[in-house]
């Protein structure tokens, strides 16, 4: 029973948000060529023209101008050329099959270029299917459509990239301010359930990542930089560190958050992440250029509160290696809220200030930025390396190429054979319906199907009861102005609009009688519909759990890699090196992203169970919390003193790299999981030699003795001992995941 409403809810779940502005582009975009036509009277060309016009429209994806304009053009170029190939295809039905096999695999493998790419993929192959069911015709013919296309095309991108003010820093500061407000989102929800808490992780890394994207892009052909844009880049990375800090916080406090010495400090931090939140909020709105005001007051008090709590502490410690303990995480709270407060204040000067871009809050001498250009610029390839790196079969893009464009094949062979009338709805179907992955294909099943029926009675209905056609026109372009409206948010509801706007433009162009239409454009989504999920679930498909499973492997050697690379500096293996570390957290953030995006896919899919689900949640939630164990030790590296470590840690960090590399062997080949028996051992052992020290400490402590070998050793290693429990807590959580997914998966 909860399986079938976990799969109505995923049926009916909205998507994104409302666009109301898109909705506006395309009421002038359709209404204009349409008005004009008819005035010249030309009123088919001044359809046509409006009609491609509003699916360029369509295939705006947003963000940076520059992407923006670059992936408009690169569709207008694709559709002038599917439509001038396809004026020749007419009559030649082998040549029009093979044709539309290959044309639309290339559409549904520019998903490798993302979003852009599957915009422009889809709208490519929308141009050729429309234009392979047009009367064939000569060169000149071909010509025609082309500027027709061209017409429309070079409207619509009028229409999206000037219907805004120009301001080319708008979308990079809209990237850099959702940095800031994940963080908020992030902090209130941390005491939510682990469901929660991962969605909120996800949020951050996404935020960073489409920050840190939106830049590469903006500096993109950029010969030097900008000040704004330097500015920018340097808020980035604040933010960055900002969620070091406020992982730091919140693990540290759930370790101590049930002792009684530490009661009071929970609740004063509990405080200051609520204040951090507010800040991170404001500061959003200031990014955007708001006029909002950024107090750090309240967050000072706090700060102070903390730091009288642990002189508190310090004279009151008894002969506990606990209490011990307990004071010295209470003395690293607040040297993080004091960097916290300390960075927070550069960065609240530096928002306050971007319009005027001052060069006076730029680090000296320009070297991080320097070294951020360096790796902007590193990571820029050509376009042809996406293509050529998934020309596999072991890619989904790849796959989902080749199974848009059999089907396609396929459908264009069934109506051609059959003389279904208006063929092209069922091709046209398929476009949109057919997926990359069986749980949004079968979604998308659903939502076109009900919408279209629902669309075309309600349609039936209206068509008999008016007759007028500018009417009728008016209702169309309100139809699909609404309709474009939803497209992100709900699908289906969508769908109902556009199937309005399909029939009346058909029904006035060859008055059929509405029954007909109506029969037509139903029977074509249903056979359309079906063929898209009958190539989902048969046609070289790959079990979502293989990728799964290699995705969580993935995850899980790039954690062991990071904790690899931090541990090494408190070995004494290798020096601190903040660009290293910062590369390796960077990868596992992506790792991390994969898998999750991988998980989605995987829960959606409707033969999947929900016990299929637990497992694979649970493992990812615990590996998250590893990395932010790993986190929290790599911002301590900022204060570490280079003492040598005891050789059981040594043996602990060597066992804790062995298991993680078996687990994510055991996840692809699946072969027997290690024990963790000698981990627990070794735990065990470093926690006795950390109270032994502890214990000593306090000696050193009553007879006032300061700076000695023992008081560096356990500024050096007290979070890290606070943390191995906690990791081998997290390794065990892992270890019952792992079991449970080989089992099921």
């Amino acid at each position: 029973m909860s399986s079938n409403f976990r799969i109505l809810g995923f049926l009916f779940e909205r998507g994104g948000k409302l666009e109301i502005a898109r909705g506006l582009q395309t009421v002038f975009a359709f209404a204009v060529p349409l008005m004009i036509g008819k005035l010249t009277s030309f009123p088919e060309i001044g359809s046509y023209v409006g009609l491609a016009a509003i699916f360029f429209v369509l295939g705006d994806v947003g963000g940076l101008y520059k992407t923006r304009a670059l992936t408009t053009l690169a569709t207008i170029v694709g559709c002038s050329v599917s439509l001038f190939i396809s004026t020749f295809l007419g009559s030649i039905l082998w040549l029009k099959v093979l044709i539309t096999g290959l044309w639309l695999f290339g559409a549904g493998y520019a998903t490798v270029y993302g979003h852009p790419g599957t915009m422009m993929g889809m709208i490519t192959g929308l141009f050729f299917l429309f234009g392979i069911e047009l009367p064939g015709g000569d060169w000149l013919v071909g010509l025609q459509r082309v500027l027709i296309c061209l017409v429309g095309g070079g409207w619509g991108m009028f229409l999206c990239l000037v219907m805004w003010p120009l301001r080319p820093f708008q979308p990079l500061r809209s990237a850099v301010a959702g940095c800031y407000q994940a963080i908020a989102q992030y902090i209130q929800g941390c005491c939510a359930d682990s469901i929660a808490e991962l969605e909120g992780v996800v949020t951050l890394k996404q935020a960073l990542q489409s920050a840190r994207d939106a830049l590469s892009v903006h500096r993109m052909g950029r010969m030097g930089g900008s000040p704004l844009g330097e500015i920018l880049i340097v808020l980035i990375e604040d933010a960055d560190r900002l969620i070091t800090s406020v992982v730091s916080l919140r693990e540290l406090v759930e370790v101590y958050r049930d002792s009684p010495q530490f009661l009071t400090v929970s609740i004063l931090i509990d405080d200051a992440e609520a204040k951090i939140a507010l800040v991170a909020q404001n500061l959003a709105q200031v990014i955007l250029g708001k006029l909002t005001v950024v107090d750090l007051g309240s967050l000072e008090l706090i700060a102070k509160a903390i730091a009288q709590q642990k002189q508190f502490q310090r004279q009151v410690i008894q002969d506990n290696t606990d209490d011990y303990a307990t004071l010295m995480v209470v003395g690293r709270l607040v040297v993080i809220l004091e960097l916290v407060i300390k960075q927070l204040k550069s960065t609240i000067a530096i928002a306050s200030d971007m319009d005027t871009v001052p060069r006076k809050h730029q680090p000296k001498g320009n070297v991080f930025l320097k070294n951020e250009r360096d790796k902007l610029e590193s990571k820029e390839m050509s376009w042809f390396e996406p293509l050529q790196d998934n020309f596999t079969l072991d890619s989904s893009l790849f796959l989902h190429g080749l199974r848009l464009g059999v089907t396609n094949a396929v459908a264009v062979t069934i109506y051609s054979l059959t003389n279904i009338s208006q063929g092209f709805w069922v091709t046209l179907t398929i476009l949109l319906v057919l997926q990359p992955d069986v749980g949004n294909t079968f979604q998308r099943f659903f939502h076109r199907i009900i919408g279209t029926i629902l669309g075309v009675v309600f349609t039936v209905v209206l068509l008999a009861i008016i007759s007028s056609e500018y009417i009728l026109e008016g209702i169309s372009i309100l139809s699909i102005a609404i309709a474009y409206s939803l497209l992100r948010f709900h699908y289906g509801v969508a769908v109902f609009f556009i199937s309005i706007f399909a029939m009346i433009l058909s029904e006035l162009k060859t008055p059929v009688g509405g029954g007909e239409i109506a029969l037509m454009r139903i029977g074509c989504t249903l056979l359309g519909a079906g063929l898209a999920v009958v190539a989902v679930f048969f046609l070289f498909r790959e079990r979502e759990e293989k990728r799964l499973s290699a995705y969580l492997a993935a995850l899980i050697d790039s954690t062991r890699s990071y904790f690899q690379t931090v541990m090494a500096v408190y070995l004494g293996e290798a020096e601190y090196e903040p660009l290293v570390i910062g590369k390796e957290r960077q990868k596992n953030r992506l790792a991390y992203f994969n898998a999750q995006a991988s998980f989605q896919r995987f829960s959606s899919d409707p033969q999947t169970k929900m016990s299929q689900i637990e497992p694979v949640l649970t493992l990812i939630n615990y590996l998250n919390r590893f990395s932010r164990s790993v986190t929290v030790l790599m911002a301590q590296l900022e204060h570490f003193r280079g003492t040598a470590p005891v050789p059981e840690l040594v043996r602990f960090v060597a066992l804790v790299e062995g298991i993680l590399a078996q687990f994510a062997t055991s996840l692809t080949e699946n072969t027997r999981l290690p024990s963790l028996r000698d981990l627990e051992v070794s735990e065990q052992q470093i926690q006795g030699i950390f109270h032994d020290f502890q214990a000593v400490r306090l000696e050193e402590f009553a007879a006032n003795m300061d700076s000695t070998p023992t008081r560096q050793f356990l500024r050096d290693f007290s979070i890290l001992g606070v943390e191995i429990e906690a990791i081998n807590d997290q390794l065990a959580a892992i270890h019952s995941a792992v079991t449970r997914i080989i089992k099921c998966i």
